[in-house]
C-alpha cells in the first residue's frame, strides 16, 4: 500500500523539477507536444497509484472492522458462558462435600465461536501473535479443564478441593481469553501500541498463574 503513495509522491516531485528548471527549457520549448503527452500519461499513471493507494486503505479499514466484530461476537459468548459458570460455580460451591455428582449434573458451558474466530484467516492476518498465542493458550486450557469435568472417571475420582480449583480455573480462563480480546480490539483500532498490549497481557498472564498457585 506504501509503496503506491510514494511512486505518487515520487511523480509529483519529477513532474516539478521537470516543468520549472531552467535546464530543461529548451527542451520543452521544443517538444512541447511529447511533453504534452508524458505529462497526460504521467497524470493517468498518478490517478491510478493515488486510487490503488486509498482503495488498499478502505479494504484495510474494512477488514479491521470484521476483525473486530468477529472478536467481539467471540467474546459476547465468552461473556454469556462466564455468567453460567459463576452460576455453576455457586451451585458447586453450596455443596458441602462430596460434590463430584454436582459438578456431573450439568456439564459447564463451552465456547464454539472462540475457536473458529481464531482459526478465521482474516483475524490471523490482523490479529498480533501476542494475542494469538495468548487466546490460543486460553483455548487449550479451556479444553483440558472442560473435558475434566465433563468425565464422570476423572471427577468421581477427585477430591472436592480439586474439583473446586479445576471449576476455578477454568473460569480464570474463559477471563483470560476475554481480556486478551478487548486488548486486541483496542490494538486493532490503534488506541493502544504493541508494547503496551505486551504488557497487558503479561498481566493477565500474571493473574491467571495467580489463579493456578492458589
Amino acid at each position: 500500500m506504501t509503496k503506491y503513495l510514494i511512486i505518487s509522491l515520487l511523480l509529483i516531485i519529477l513532474c516539478s523539477l521537470f516543468i520549472t528548471i531552467k535546464e530543461t527549457k529548451k527542451f520543452r520549448k521544443k517538444n512541447k507536444e511529447l511533453i504534452s503527452f508524458l505529462l497526460t500519461v504521467i497524470a493517468t499513471f498518478l490517478g491510478v497509484f493515488l486510487a490503488i493507494y486509498y482503495n488498499d486503505i478502505a479494504v484495510e479499514h474494512q477488514n479491521e472492522k470484521t476483525t473486530i466484530k468477529i472478536l467481539k461476537a467471540a467474546y459476547e459468548e465468552l461473556d454469556l458462558i462466564q455468567v453460567e459458570t459463576e452460576v455453576r460455580i455457586e451451585q458447586i460451591n453450596n455443596v458441602k462435600k462430596n460434590i463430584g455428582q454436582e459438578v456431573l449434573k450439568h456439564k459447564f458451558p463451552f465456547p464454539t465461536i472462540l475457536p473458529k474466530s481464531i482459526q478465521n484467516n482474516l483475524v490471523l492476518e490482523n490479529m498480533s501473535g501476542t494475542s494469538l498465542r495468548g487466546l490460543n493458550h486460553g483455548w487449550r486450557n479451556l479444553i483440558v479443564f472442560n473435558n475434566i469435568l465433563s468425565d464422570p472417571q476423572s471427577v468421581m475420582f477427585r477430591t472436592d478441593e480439586s474439583l473446586r480449583a479445576l471449576t476455578k480455573l477454568y473460569n480464570a480462563n474463559l477471563q483470560f481469553c476475554k481480556q486478551l480480546i478487548l486488548n486486541e480490539c483496542e490494538l486493532i483500532e490503534n488506541r493502544i501500541d504493541l508494547e503496551e498490549i505486551e504488557e497487558k497481557i503479561n498481566n493477565e498472564y500474571e493473574v491467571l498463574n495467580a489463579v493456578n498457585k492458589d
